[in-house]
């Protein structure tokens, strides 16, 4: 639509240039800026506010002198005294790069592609006057600046030739880089969560299995010296595993900073410039016979990637132009750097938050990866050890907790400081609402709980009953069983030493 728009605008510009005044510089007088020949970038800026398109238009006028400057010295250095082929083609290219350069860079405004048409005929109309100057001083000169003005509607026809043959091929070029650039993020938003994973687990110590992320958890417990904090690891492990999970990813991504650069924003970089590199890779490989096929191109490159396919009635007009398609490829590897910098700016400034928010499945992955199956046992509430969450076999723990932690009693009706595998616990009612004054069917329940007395509690276990014996009879109102006095002795620094053993 935008290449059928801009060709009836060439028609209908090159019309009104028959009206054109011949001047002596290409800057003397430039086309009129209307307010449909600048598009405002900011929303909020409207082109009704006088004030904000009086400076558009200053700024447009400065930029087209640049433009024309341009032309001048090409048509200097390359000592262009009459119409040619070549170098019209050329100076339609110079014209267009140079307006797309702005186009890009400009912070306020964009030319319009009735601008753009326009200020191409103005240039095409004025360059009449340099080419006849020449002549002049020239032998014969009469007959050949006859011959000047009689090829200008032929130099037209050519001129507009070129510039439908540079707009299809950049219209082409404009569609495929709209095609990849969604593609390129909708496959960064798929394969960042599988990336981002997998750094995380293995550059953060702690998430590298089960067993280091409790480790970790109970060495800041011990350091917190909260008995508060325990009762939500005891009662709900899994949820509470969750939670520093996520703060520790959020830590490692956001927080943790290399070279000024987040994790995250590494990471983030790392994945573009593969995914990239990986498409600008397609594009060199993709070759076809006819050399300027750009149909049978585009239908080779589709081949077995990932994306969207353009559907050829987008680019319908396109085709019957025979498109160089060397030099295609080369524009499309160059637009691609810039797909590669917008990529960067949709992530760049992302924080916890908005990443949580965006990507809750990554805290979801990582929990699943590390803990595995989150079921607790009945009595202490340990977590099975096991790291698949469906496994066929019954739940075990390589250390279980004191059973004084979930409120369970013995035969004195003191809360017990052993661990479940102590003989005594055989018969224990579970203290839970679900299976009040219930006993443990240990035959039953899918736990595998040897029963063997050396299995003592671990130094650490022995630490926090110790330390925070007056808090769990407080909890449960009722008197704790008798505490050896080598366990008071135990000190915070040895409890974390026997977390290694």
């Amino acid at each position: 639509e935008i290449l059928q728009y801009e060709h009836h605008l060439l028609n209908d510009e090159y019309e009104k240039s028959k009206t054109y005044p011949v001047l002596v510089n290409l800057s003397e007088k430039m086309p009129k800026v209307d307010t449909d020949d600048l598009v405002l970038k900011t929303k909020w800026l409207g082109l009704k506010n006088v004030q904000t398109f009086s400076e558009c238009r200053k700024k447009a006028v400065y930029q087209t002198n640049e433009i024309f400057k341009h032309v001048e010295k090409f048509m200097s250095v390359n000592r262009i005294t009459s119409y040619n082929k070549a170098y019209t083609g050329n100076i339609i290219k110079l014209v267009l790069e140079k307006i797309t350069e702005y186009n890009v860079s400009g912070a306020t405004f964009k030319f319009s592609s009735k601008y753009k048409v326009k200020l191409l005929i103005w240039i095409c109309h004025h360059l009449t006057y340099k080419f006849e100057k020449t002549q002049t001083n020239s032998e014969n000169h009469i007959d050949k600046r006859i011959d000047v003005i009689n090829h200008k509607t032929e130099c037209f026809i050519h001129f507009n030739n070129t510039y439908e043959k540079i707009s299809a091929e950049n219209s082409a070029i404009g569609v495929m880089i709209l095609s990849l650039h969604e593609t390129l993020k909708n496959s960064l938003h798929r394969k960042m969560i599988t990336v981002v994973v997998q750094d995380v687990i293995f550059h953060v110590p702690c998430l590298h299995s089960k067993a280091e992320i409790v480790k970790t958890i109970l060495e800041e417990l011990v350091e917190n010296n909260s008995y508060e904090e325990y009762i939500p690891f005891f009662h709900n492990t899994e949820k509470f595993l969750q939670k520093r999970i996520k703060n520790y990813t959020d830590i490692y991504l956001f927080e943790n900073k290399m070279c000024c650069k987040t994790n995250f924003a590494r990471i983030l970089e790392k994945e573009i410039q593969f995914q990239v590199n990986n498409m600008k890779q397609k594009v060199r490989d993709t070759q076809v016979k006819g050399k300027r096929n750009l149909q049978m191109w585009i239908r080779d490159f589709y081949k077995g990637i990932d994306l969207e396919m353009i559907t050829f009635q987008d680019l319908s007009p396109v085709f019957k132009y025979e498109i160089d398609i060397t030099s295609f490829q080369i524009k499309i590897l160059k637009k691609m750097t810039r797909i590669q910098n917008d990529l960067m700016k949709l992530y760049e400034n992302i924080n916890a938050d908005q990443f949580c928010n965006q990507y809750q499945c990554v805290y979801e992955k990582i929990t699943k990866q590390c803990i595995g199956c989150t079921v607790q046992c009945p009595l202490c509430g340990c977590l099975c050890s096991l790291s698949n969450p469906n496994h066929e076999n019954k739940h075990q723990a390589i250390i279980h907790y004191p059973l004084c932690v979930k409120g369970n009693l013995g035969n004195d009706k003191t809360l017990l400081i052993k661990n479940c595998n102590s003989k005594d616990c055989a018969s224990i009612p579970l203290n839970d609402a679900s299976a009040e004054n219930m006993e443990y069917p240990q035959e039953n329940y899918a736990w595998n709980i040897p029963k063997d007395e050396s299995v003592q509690l671990s130094l650490y276990w022995k630490w926090f009953v110790s330390n925070f014996q007056n808090r769990i009879s407080k909890q449960y109102g009722i008197e704790i069983s008798h505490i050896p006095e080598s366990w008071q002795i135990i000190s915070k620094q040895d409890a974390v030493q026997s977390l290694n053993s």
